[in-house]
């Protein structure tokens, strides 16, 4: 009787394991981040399980391969995916039966059958344990991504409830020492009083824009914002804007502008509306040059109501645009306030409503940005 398949196996053990390790290295599969001894020691382990299973036949029990859910778990954590987890068993298949061949065994389908099942069965074993393993560390993901947002909510309700009363107290005490300045004349005698209460009252305004922003930012986040809907003409939406942004405008000397448009029927939150147009203004205005414009136009369709507001700023690199509506985004080279939420505000406000926003813009052309909000549909008449 000749010497059977799993015998042969068994006595060329090394040189199977050799030869996986050379062609592994040949073939596109992740990094190893075991050690050269840790490999060959596990192929060792599942050549010696391959034998023991083969030997005693495993028609009737399935065996487990300790060797096989060890490797499938090690592989998701150091970065293989389910396909090269495969893709290694079906190599070191190939590898025994190139070796068993070079030792002059001709193999028949007979002896190759129950190798095939065991590889089979080793590789349901691999999947498996790689599956509960990445099943496993996304569930830690999730929990972890639970825990951020449970301290993310109680940091929202600290500065929404613990912030804003302490500094409502200072722009109340701000105001009544600057009206107090005023009335006792020292406006003249003592005018770096009054420049010291107006940089209280300016440090208070941006104080509380940047904690309306974080709450807005975070309501869009967890998904509690709501819309206040009502009906709203797009040209009093853009008069308020602008009314709005005039006072920043004067300070950079730029001159804003509404382009003639249609006026159009709008069902919408005003005030959410009036937010992603006051940001976009904010930002147009900070990036144009002093003696500039920053024009606003309204166009329509059946459908949309397109919002655009242009500048003549430096224009935004190409390399940003992937990042520009991101949170806490901002511009290279940017300086002054801001929290970097303020588009990131915008989009979600305008995808609220079931509009979208983009930009576009060159270099030393200035900016577009756009944006739509859906046209209510007319009303249907009925048939009496």
């Amino acid at each position: 009787m000749g010497t059977t398949l799993h015998e042969l196996i068994e006595q060329n053990a090394k040189r199977i394991v050799e030869q996986f390790v050379r062609e592994t290295r040949a073939h596109v599969l992740p990094p190893r981040t075991l050690t050269h001894e840790e490999v060959v020691d596990h192929l060792h382990l599942y050549l010696q399980e391959t034998v023991a299973a083969m030997r005693a036949g495993i028609a009737e029990e399935v065996p487990v391969s300790k060797a096989a859910k060890e490797h499938g778990g090690q592989r998701w954590y150091v970065g293989y995916d389910l396909k090269s987890v495969i893709l290694e068993y079906a190599l070191f298949r190939k590898v025994i039966l190139d070796v068993i061949a070079q030792c002059g065994h001709r193999l028949t389908l007979e002896e190759c059958a129950p190798l095939d099942s065991f590889v089979h069965l080793a590789i349901a074993d691999a999947a498996t344990e790689f599956m509960n393993s990445s099943l496993a560390q996304v569930n830690e993901a999730l929990r972890l991504t639970e825990q951020a947002k449970t301290a993310r909510d109680d940091v929202l309700a600290f500065v929404s409830h613990d912030l804003k009363s302490p500094l409502s107290v200072v722009h109340v005490s701000a105001a009544r020492l600057s009206h107090l300045l005023e009335s006792a004349e020292l406006t003249q005698k003592r005018p770096d009083l009054l420049k010291t209460v107006s940089y209280i009252q300016r440090a208070n305004l941006t104080m509380n824009k940047l904690i309306r922003e974080l709450l807005e930012a975070g309501s869009l986040s967890s998904g509690t914002a709501q819309l206040v809907l009502s009906e709203v003409q797009s040209a009093d939406l853009v008069r308020e804007a602008l009314e709005m942004a005039g006072p920043l405008a004067e300070v950079v000397n730029v001159r804003l502008r509404a382009l003639p448009a249609a006026d159009v029927l709008l069902f919408c939150d005003r005030s959410r509306v009036l937010r992603v147009l006051a940001n976009l203004l904010s930002n147009a205005l900070k990036f144009s040059p002093p003696g500039s414009e920053v024009t606003v136009r309204v166009t329509s369709s059946v459908a949309v109501c397109t919002f655009e507001v242009t500048d003549a700023g430096p224009g935004i690199p190409p390399e940003a645009f992937g990042s520009l509506f991101d949170k806490y985004w901002r511009a290279p080279g940017s300086t002054g306030e801001g929290s970097g939420l303020g588009l990131a505000i915008a989009k979600g406000f305008v995808e609220l409503h079931g509009g979208t926003i983009w930009c576009t813009s060159e270099r030393d052309q200035g900016s577009h940005f756009y944006f739509t909000l859906p046209r209510p549909k007319p009303a249907t008449s009925r048939q009496l």
